[in-house]
C-alpha cells in the first residue's frame, strides 16, 4: 500500500480533483490562500499550463476563472501562490488533544517498509533536478551528498545555499541528499521540545537510527554506497523524516537565534574539515555546534488551537541548509476573565419610584455626600444567587528552552 493511501492528505502534493475552485482572478481570494492549500493550487496551474492547449485539464482553468491562453498572468500568480503556501494558515493550528498522535508516525510505516515509495515524492525531487533510479517496480530519489555538492559557501556549510528557500524544496533536499536529510532526522531526534510530556524521539522511536550526530555520515555513506535495495530502504526512512517535517508544518521565511544547531566538524587547526585522511572524498562528521547564531531559516512549527505561543520550531539554515531547533514562547492559555455582574433584584422591582433592595450609597450629582439607601421592607426576602467571580486559573504548560548565554552568540550564519 503507498503512504499516500496510509496517511491521506498529509502530503503537500495533491490530485488537483481533490481541490475545491476559487477565484483565481480576483487579487483578494489568491491573498487570503495559504500554506498547503495555496500550494496545492499552484502545483494545479503550473500542471494545467504544462498540458496541451484546448485539452481537458487546461480547459480546467476556467472553473478557476482563468484563461487558458494567457500564460503571461498565469505565470504570476502561481509565484504568488507559490509565496502563500509558505504563510501558516490559522487553520492548521491542532488542538492539544490531536497534537500528540499528529506527531507520531503509525507503526505500520516505521515498523515494516514494504509499502511503496510515493510517486508524488518521485515527483517532488524531479522538480528539483534530482535524478530518480527504479528497482523492483519502485521509483526513488538517487542518493547524492549534499556536503559534496558544488557551491558550498562556506566550510560549515552542509550544501550550497537554497535556491528557492520555500518548504518544497526542503523537502526535496530531505528525501535526496543523504547526509543533509540525516541531519534532519537528527535533528527531530534531538529537539527538547516535549508534547505531553514527550519528546519526538519518544514519540516516534524509529528516530533513535538518526539520534547520535557523530553517526549521520556513517549512515549516509552506507545508504549511498549500499545495493539498490539498501538505497530504497534508506530512502523510504527519509520518507519518515519527511512526513514528520509536513506534519509540523512551513511557517515562512523567518530570521532567528537559534538554541542548537549542526554543524561540519573541523581540525583541530579550525581550517579544514574532519574528514578520513584516506578517502577526502568522504562525507564529513557532523556534531552539535556549541555556538549558537542568528540565521535566515526556512521555519517549520507547530501552533494550538486557542494557545498563545508556539510548541514546536525548526528550521533549516537557506544559506548552508544545516538545521537549527529554536526556543518557543511558552504556549499559555489566556486567562478567562468573568463577566461583571449585578446581584438580581428579588424584592419592590417595579417600575416607578419603588425602593429596591440591595442598592448602595452613590454619590450624589453636586458631589454633596451620599444618599443613604432606602430601608428594607419588613419580612425576610429570598436571597440573591450567589455568583462565582473567582477568575479561572491561568494555564502554563511550562515548555520553555533555557536561554542562551549571550556570549555564544555569533551574528553570521558560519560558526567558529
Amino acid at each position: 500500500m503507498a503512504v499516500a493511501a496510509i496517511l491521506a492528505g498529509c502530503s503537500t502534493v495533491s490530485e488537483s480533483s481533490d481541490l475545491e475552485p476559487v477565484n483565481l482572478s480576483d487579487e483578494t481570494v489568491v491573498s487570503a490562500l495559504c500554506g498547503e492549500n495555496a500550494g496545492d493550487i499552484a502545483d494545479f496551474v503550473a500542471s494545467a499550463m504544462e498540458a496541451p492547449e484546448r485539452s481537458g485539464k487546461r480547459n480546467a482553468l476556467t472553473d478557476w476563472e482563468l484563461d487558458p491562453t494567457d500564460t503571461e498572468s498565469h505565470a504570476t500568480i502561481i509565484a504568488t501562490l507559490d509565496e502563500r503556501a509558505n504563510v501558516a494558515c490559522d487553520s492548521t493550528a491542532q488542538s492539544e488533544e490531536t497534537l500528540e498522535s499528529s506527531l507520531t508516525l503509525d507503526e505500520s510505516l516505521w515498523g515494516d517498509l514494504s509499502w511503496e515509495y510515493p510517486a508524488e515524492y518521485v515527483e517532488l525531487v524531479r522538480e528539483y533536478g534530482y535524478d530518480t533510479q527504479e528497482f523492483s517496480g519502485e521509483e526513488f530519489p538517487v542518493p547524492v551528498a549534499g556536503t559534496l555538492l558544488n557551491g558550498k559557501q562556506d566550510t560549515d556549510s552542509v550544501r550550497p545555499p537554497l535556491a528557492e528557500k520555500s518548504a518544497k524544496q526542503v523537502i526535496a533536499i530531505v528525501l535526496s541528499e543523504f547526509d543533509v536529510g540525516a541531519q534532519a532526522g537528527s535533528g527531530l531526534a534531538n529537539m527538547p521540545a516535549i508534547v505531553n510530556g514527550k519528546t519526538l524521539l519518544e514519540l516516534n522511536p524509529w528516530l533513535e537510527e538518526f539520534a547520535d550526530p557523530a553517526k549521520i555520515n556513517d549512515w549516509a555513506t552506507e545508504a549511498i554506497g549500499g545495493s539498490e535495495v539498501e538505497q530504497l530502504i534508506a530512502a523510504k526512512k527519509l520518507v519518515l523524516v519527511a512526513m514528520l517535517f509536513e506534519r509540523v508544518g512551513p511557517n515562512g521565511i523567518v530570521s532567528k537565534q537559534t538554541s542548537f544547531n549542526f554543524h561540519l566538524v573541523w581540525n583541530e587547526d579550525g581550517g579544514t574539515l574532519a574528514i578520513d585522511p584516506l578517502n577526502p572524498k568522504a562525507i564529513p562528521e557532523f556534531e552539535l555546534n556549541p555556538h549558537q547564531y542568528e540565521g535566515e531559516f526556512v521555519m517549520f512549527e507547530v501552533t494550538l488551537k486557542g494557545i498563545e505561543g508556539c510548541w514546536l520550531q525548526f528550521g533549516i539554515n537557506t544559506g548552508d541548509g544545516r538545521f537549527a531547533g529554536f526556543a518557543c514562547p511558552t504556549p499559555v492559555t489566556p486567562p478567562v476573565t468573568p463577566p461583571e455582574t449585578t446581584p438580581e433584584c428579588v424584592v419592590n422591582c417595579g417600575g416607578g419610584n419603588a425602593p429596591k433592595t440591595g442598592t448602595v450609597p452613590r454619590e450624589t450629582s453636586n458631589g454633596g455626600g451620599t444618599e443613604t439607601p432606602a430601608p428594607a421592607p419588613t419580612g425576610t426576602p429570598d436571597a440573591p444567587e450567589e455568583v462565582d467571580t473567582d477568575p479561572v486559573d491561568e494555564i502554563d504548560t511550562g515548555t520553555d528552552l533555557d536561554s542562551q548565554d549571550p556570549d555564544d552568540t555569533n551574528t553570521g550564519a558560519v560558526t567558529d
